[in-house]
C-alpha cells in the first residue's frame, strides 16, 4: 500500500524530469494522470458551454 510520502516522491521525480504528469493516491494506489491534450480541452469547453446553456437558458427571443 502506497502512502502520501510515496506519492510526493513520485510527483517530485516527475517534476525533476520535466514531465507534466499529475499523480493521485486512490485506495493506496498511485494513479498517474497524463497532461491534457487539445482534444480533451475542446471536450471540456463544449461540455461547459452546453451546461451553461442548460443552467442559463435564453428566455427571450433575439430581435
Amino acid at each position: 500500500m502506497m502512502t502520501l510520502k510515496d506519492l510526493e516522491k513520485v510527483q517530485k521525480t516527475f517534476q525533476e524530469a520535466g514531465q507534466d504528469y499529475q499523480v493521485e493516491l486512490e485506495s493506496g494506489k498511485i494513479i498517474i494522470v497524463g497532461p491534457s491534450d487539445i482534444v480533451s480541452s475542446e471536450i471540456g469547453v463544449i461540455f461547459s458551454w452546453l451546461l451553461a446553456n442548460w443552467v442559463y437558458p435564453i428566455t427571450h427571443k433575439l430581435s
